[in-house]
């Protein structure tokens, strides 16, 4: 018995007691059956709060006991989809460097579910350490995804060539790889990729749970565009130049596309668990900048005093063998970047990326 419940019991009886003598005209009776009355109704509305909290507030179960806390509390969202939201740039696994990145692409896939955890007391992984590192490595060094990188990724003079790194604080269920020249610390690079896997448990019931992975693939750009890259013929120093819309478009779909390599990961990592539906996100965020500081947005024009606009979004249900359910990468791209620049008080952008939509 919860202590609310103890206290309607004991307000209840006052009630009885008093109730029981109401035919005297001794004044104090009348008191005991009053405040009995006030409690009992008080630890009603207290026991509302509480049913109340559980269910929304801070999306947190309230439990009397720690034996009845679950494997994993997650917050309350009305969707999968919405839940996505959790795992942006500003949320989950934030820039790598001694500054954020001005412009972050990053996109994810959680399969089955987004909510995860390592909690349980109980590995979900079947490969940890060294093992498992050496397979991610090995598994994206061999990729497409690494491929196209390095055909994109500018050569800076003096600079050794880009290459997998795993990130320090990986542990057992989560692996951080930086494709960077190297994992200097104090250096802002003004290109690098990431690589994320996290294994771990998502829990239907107390009694019920099911091995779950996160995998991300993500751009970060300091001033730079992956393509147009100068360099300048005296000193021989960079020159910044600003994405394009259509890079900025290419690069999702190049990412999104690389979200296959979960499967395999999956089959690795956790082999037993049913991975063939999920979810996945997609991230364009701006830091410290407009984004027409970093972005080229020839052809675009922005309505006075509207409203700046940092970061889009887009999510949905995703398939192991087929991406994105009833639609395709190219229609999810169009679809934000249209969105972001309209929101954000931007015209001009109609029919701008009618090429990604067979």
């Amino acid at each position: 018995m919860g202590h609310t419940e103890r206290i309607i019991v004991g307000g209840v009886g006052a009630c009885l007691i008093g109730s029981s003598v109401l035919l005297n005209d001794n004044w104090w009776w009348w008191l005991i059956t009053l405040g009995g009355v006030i409690v009992v109704v008080l630890a009603l509305f207290i026991k509302k709060s509480e049913t109340t909290s559980d269910r929304t507030g801070t999306g947190l179960s309230i439990h009397e006991k720690d034996d009845e806390i679950p494997v994993f509390m997650s917050p309350v969202f009305a969707s999968s989809v919405q839940e996505m939201q959790q795992l942006g740039p500003h949320s989950w696994l934030t820039g790598f460097g001694p500054k954020d990145p001005e412009v972050t692409l990053r996109a994810v896939v959680a399969l089955p579910a987004v909510s995860a955890s390592a909690y349980s007391g109980e590995l979900a992984s079947a490969m940890t350490g060294d093992p498992r590192e050496s397979f991610l490595i090995d598994l994206l060094e061999s990729s497409e995804f690494t491929k196209w990188l390095r055909q994109s990724q500018p050569s800076m003079t003096g600079s050794p060539g880009p290459t997998w790194h795993i990130r320090g604080w990986s542990f057992a269920e989560t692996t951080e790889l930086v494709f960077a020249p190297s994992m200097n610390s104090t250096q802002v690079w003004p290109f690098l990729a990431r690589c994320a896997v996290q294994t771990g448990w998502r829990a239907f019931t107390d009694d019920v749970k099911q091995k779950a992975i996160r995998f991300l693939v993500e751009l970060q750009f300091n001033g730079w565009s992956s393509s147009q890259f100068q360099v300048n013929e005296v000193k021989e120093e960079p020159i910044a130049k600003k994405l394009t819309l259509e890079e900025i478009a290419e690069d999702f779909i190049e990412l999104a596309q690389s979200l296959s390599l979960s499967s395999v990961v999956a089959q690795h990592l956790i082999p037993e668990a049913d991975v063939s539906k999920g979810y996945f996100g997609l991230w364009l965020t701006v830091r410290g900048h407009m984004l027409e500081q970093v972005v080229d947005l020839a052809g675009v024009r922005r309505l006075p005093d509207a409203v700046s606009m940092s970061e889009a979004t887009k999510s949905g249900s995703w398939v192991s063998e087929g991406g994105p359910v009833d639609t395709t990468w190219g229609k999810v791209v169009a679809g934000m970047l249209d969105h972001l620049l309209e929101t954000a008080g931007y015209r001009g952008v109609a029919n701008r990326f009618d090429g990604l939509r067979p």
